[in-house]
């Protein structure tokens, strides 16, 4: 599954209104830990 730059930017933004909206720790730490494993994916592909 490859994301290109546009999409990962979109991806992002939604995670940082979901994160503005709920405030909650817990939304930030699943979005940093999606975002840290796709890009070890990209790395080892």
């Amino acid at each position: 599954m490859r994301y290109h730059p546009k999409d990962f930017l979109e991806i992002t933004k939604t995670l940082l209104k979901l994160i503005n909206q709920h405030g909650s720790d817990l939304i930030g730490k699943f979005a940093v830990l999606t975002i840290s494993k796709v890009r070890i994916r990209e790395i080892h592909l």
